[in-house]
């Protein structure tokens, strides 16, 4: 605009001139102007350019929702929000809420010895004269809902590391919490699948207690890293004492297969001994009684050497007698062979001898079920796992009312965890309930009506009516089911081989976090020693030999006494070749001549034994049976005076 002015008004007009002056003024002013508002616009791009930054990254601004601070405060809270944030899951004081604060969690525990215990929550019900019980509202005492205080049990102290790590604003809930929505939407009897439930609708962020991690359970909410595994046993109800008599029980010591090995040994070492031995000048063993230097044939060398074989593996010690090497080391073969196995079956048969009085049960094996047509009595969890042909399944919601059932004749036999077969049947110790209800048959820990009649299995902790009597297996009446499932036999049998782990719902947002944290833990050795605190150090086998003893009674097979087998066979291997080079070296050999005899040895010619003697005519060959005494020591009568030596 300046340039489009004129450089100067006429002289004469003064007026114009003022006028000039005034139009140059205001084109300054307005060039400033709109260099200032095109300054701005450009300032304002780059701006919004370096806060921005590229398309993709405004995108994932808006994906994360993060909000935008309003104050200097809320931008410092932010900033060290974002420093917070954990480089992996196993982490400290995490995880966070959007504004920084620690993620608000709710966390049911479970109830059950020994895996969770609430050591405070159990004295202050006795400090109240109370009944204790954190799953029942009426009588769960303020110290159920803290969650510090469920510090006790292999599952509660594992668990309660890693969540006062992570630190979070927790809320602690026990099954007297469960929500009525639960309900409708599961109507099965199990606690455990009603909590992952829990999960899945969002009540739920944490189930603590010994969770198997099932099929079904996966498919309703997420479970984090596994702690344990489980194996499962199959039980029975004993019967008595067996008083059958077997005579083929001193053979169980080995298994069939063991058992032909060793024939095949004592086999193989009598042939061994026999090829090395039968053609040696002074053993004897292969020598005919009746008729003296008669060596024996083929087959009775071999048919006394199979028999000193098996003397020696009865006797527990070689029979045969070797006067060369080779023989020496096929019997050192054969007499490791024969101590190892004696030893071996000697040790076993007395375990044997001692369970053969032990109990017996409704069944001997897993296919005794099927063969009968009977039922399996097991936990509902696992009901779909069981798929035998033949089997039918009665599922319940607890293992006590499970072994309940099997003492009612509803199965022959029962599923049981390791541990809770540790605690409850060999321990001795554990209590619970059974609905016994008439409008209710399923024999469930609790009644569908929550009005039905339940009765009390106290299998330890009931004290006698008689406070004079201090055990409970003195009042009968008092305690009837004191340690009754000591009754109960341990059936071994691959095909029941059913494998669990332990592992906790857990809600998605936390999933990551108590998985890492599991991880680690495990791999310190927490859960096993935990384990060993809660379960092996405090639960003795209170019902000593008893049922279970015929379980600990097993076959030796193959893999147990194959080094037996193989260093036997080394040295009886070594003594062949030494047996076959000594041969060959023989043969090569030039004999040299021996007095009157030019061989060292007399031969075998027609059953009979013979040496070559030279005399004036040639080489003669004469049996020794046909000499006379004079004749062998160079004698010229048949007296037998003293040789004369020329």
């Amino acid at each position: 605009c300046l340039c489009l002015l004129p450089s100067s008004p006429s002289r004469g007009n003064k007026r114009a001139h003022r006028e000039m002056a005034g139009l140059r003024i205001a084109s300054a002013v307005a060039a400033a102007l709109a260099l200032c508002v095109l300054s701005s616009i450009f300032d304002g791009a780059d701006a919004r350019k370096s806060r921005g930054g590229s398309k993709v990254r405004r995108h994932s601004a808006v994906v994360s929702r993060t909000p935008i601070p309003d104050t200097f405060y809320q931008q410092l809270q932010m900033l060290d929000t974002r420093r917070a944030q954990p480089t992996s899951f196993k982490c400290s004081n995490c995880p966070l809420e959007a504004d920084g604060r620690p993620m608000a969690v709710r966390i049911m525990f479970f109830d059950v010895d020994p895996a969770v215990r609430n050591p405070k929550a159990r004295a202050a019900a006795a400090a109240l004269d109370r009944e204790y019980s954190c799953d029942d509202p009426k009588l769960a005492v303020p110290e159920c809902f803290v969650w510090q205080n469920w510090e006790e049990g292999w599952v509660g102290e594992f668990s309660n590391q890693f969540l006062l790590e992570l630190n979070m604003n927790a809320t602690a809930l026990t099954r007297a919490n469960f929500s009525k929505e639960v309900f409708e939407v599961y109507k099965g009897g199990s606690s455990y699948t009603r909590c992952v439930w829990e999960v899945r609708l969002g009540n739920v962020d944490l189930c603590v207690g010994d969770f198997w991690e099932t099929e079904e359970r996966r498919g309703i909410a997420p479970f984090a890293s596994a702690m344990d595994s489980d194996v499962l046993k199959l039980g029975t109800l004993s019967l008595g004492s067996s008083e059958a008599i077997r005579l083929d029980s001193i053979f169980d010591p080995f298994t069939p297969d063991v058992w032909a090995v060793n024939l095949c040994m004592i086999f193989v070492s009598a042939m061994c001994i026999w090829l090395v031995e039968t053609t040696t000048e002074m053993n004897s063993d292969y020598e005919d009684q009746l008729l003296p230097h008669k060596r024996l044939n083929w087959y009775q060398g071999m048919s006394k050497s199979l028999w000193m074989s098996l003397m020696g593996y009865v006797s527990g010690g070689a029979t045969s007698s070797t006067t060369t090497w080779p023989g020496r080391f096929i019997l050192l073969g054969f007499g490791w062979f024969v101590y190892i196995s004696v030893s071996s079956y000697t040790a076993n048969l007395a375990s044997f001898m001692i369970s053969q009085s032990s109990a017996i049960g409704l069944i001997d094996a897993y296919s005794d079920i099927s063969d009968s047509g009977g039922n399996l009595c097991l936990l509902e969890a696992i009901e779909g796992m069981v798929k035998t042909p033949g089997v039918g399944k009665v599922a319940f919601d607890d293992y006590i009312p499970a072994i309940e059932g099997l003492y009612a004749g509803k199965c022959l036999g029962v599923q049981v965890g390791r541990n809770e077969w540790k605690t409850i049947v060999r321990g001795g110790k554990g209590s619970g309930s059974i609905c016994v209800d008439p409008s209710d048959t399923k024999g469930h820990s609790t009644c569908a009506d929550p009005n039905g009649k339940t009765k009390k299995i106290q299998i330890s902790g009931c004290q006698c009516s008689d406070a004079t009597v201090l055990d409970a297996a003195d009042c009968p009446a008092d305690c009837p089911d004191h340690r009754k499932y000591c009754s109960l036999l341990e059936i071994n049998d691959e095909a029941f081989a059913f494998y669990m782990n332990f592992a906790l719902p857990v809600s998605k947002r936390i999933q990551d976090y108590v998985s890492a944290w599991i991880i680690s833990l495990r791999q310190e050795g927490v859960v096993q020693r935990l384990k060993g605190v809660y379960i092996d150090a405090v639960t003795p086998d209170v019902c000593g030999g008893g049922a279970d003893m015929e379980s600990d009674s097993q076959s030796l097979g193959i893999k147990a006494m194959a080094g037996t087998f193989v260093i036997s066979g080394a040295f009886m291997m070594t003594g062949l070749i030494w047996h076959a080079v000594t041969l060959c070296t023989r043969k090569s050999r030039e004999r040299e001549p021996r007095g009157m005899f030019d061989v060292a040895a007399p031969k075998e010619v027609d059953g009979q034994l013979v040496e070559t003697e030279t005399t004036p005519e040639g080489k003669l060959a004469k049996p020794l049976s046909q000499k006379a005494p004079n004749d062998l020591f160079g004698g010229g009568g048949g007296d037998m005076g003293p040789p004369s030596f020329p």
